[in-house]
């Protein structure tokens, strides 16, 4: 039954109102992670509060030809049945079916989803005489585990549709996000350099720099080897369509607490300029606020918008 929202005893196209807001009142995500001998564990997890999503993907026309869910045991099939779905007949064309969207198909699609579990160990401290700095094993879940009292296959699905921007919030029944099983090793091989003796450098009054370089080396240091060239190296972060979540954490793994990196994201050329740039700025402050909490050092985090020279869903982290 349709609502006469102006009141003037008809029940026509004038009635139309707004319904439904795609737009989550809270967001929030958790990191959590932890070192202990050898072990290493991250969790990440991202929560979405208070939108809404049309489950468009349902036909308004259901009919006998249709495929169902259990939700068609809660349509109305007699006196004391369901008050919310009208009666399924084959072709129904009735008043409360057809293509009049209503409050029927909008669902409360808050949600909260462990997007990533991370457990890993570095057998190198077992393997003292190796030659490995480092041999970590690890295995990782992505989108472990989504909680929701959405109807729909994924709360996260109703999201911009075909080229129209503004079209947020209707789920049509595109296939979930996946989850995902990964093992792995990280390994890096001991620089033989460092394991021979480091050059000696005395700072001392010049009176007592001969005593104490007799009692380490044979002669006395003359000069001070040069310093070791910083070396770069770059991860690069993929995310979703649309998403500025991190899709795979192990992406981020080897760069050490106390590094200094750049962090530079780009963003998908779909939509208007601003709104790309917008979505690579929190690509590229997510990034930067998970290296942060890691003890990494960001010392540059820039958002560059759809870029056709890149990749049109990453950030690129810099070591430096």
């Amino acid at each position: 039954m349709f609502v006469d929202t102006n009141g003037d005893g008809v029940v026509n196209d004038d009635d139309r109102t707004m319904i439904g807001d795609p737009n989550p009142d809270f967001t929030m995500g958790l990191n959590l992670g932890f070192d202990y001998k050898g072990f290493d564990f991250n969790l990440t997890a991202y929560a979405a509060l208070g939108q809404q999503v049309a489950r468009s993907y349902r036909r308004f026309y259901d009919s006998g030809q249709d495929n169902f869910t259990t939700e068609v045991f809660d349509y109305w099939m007699g006196e004391g049945t369901s008050n919310k779905f009208p009666q399924l007949n084959v072709m129904n064309t009735g008043a409360n079916w057809g293509p009049r969207i209503s409050d029927i198909w909008i669902e409360n699609a808050s949600y909260a989803r462990i997007q990533n579990i991370t457990i890993g160990y570095d057998f190198a401290r077992l393997l003292k005489n190796s030659p490995f700095q480092q041999l970590r094993v690890y295995a990782a879940a992505q989108n472990l585990w989504t909680f929701t009292g959405y109807k729909g296959m994924d709360p996260e699905n109703g999201k911009s549709i075909c080229s129209q921007s503004w079209a947020t919030g209707i789920d049509v029944g595109n296939y979930p996000q996946p989850r995902t099983y990964m093992v792995g090793v990280n390994v890096k091989f001991a620089d033989k350099a460092k394991k021979k003796d480091a050059p000696i450098y005395v700072q001392a009054e010049p009176q007592y720099i001969e005593k104490i370089v007799e009692k380490v080396v044979e002669k006395p240091v003359t000069k001070v080897e040069k310093e070791t060239e910083l070396v770069q190296n770059t991860h690069v972060v993929t995310f979703e369509v649309n998403s500025y979540q991190i899709a795979n954490i192990a992406e981020l793994a080897g760069i050490a607490k106390g590094a200094n990196v750049e962090v530079v994201a780009y963003a998908s050329p779909e939509g208007n300029a601003d709104a790309n740039m917008a979505l690579s700025q929190k690509r590229a402050d997510a990034v930067a606020d998970y290296l942060k909490s890691k003890g990494v050092n960001v010392t540059r985090v820039e958002a560059k918008g759809a870029d056709s020279k890149h990749a049109n869903r990453i950030a690129i982290v810099t070591v430096k």
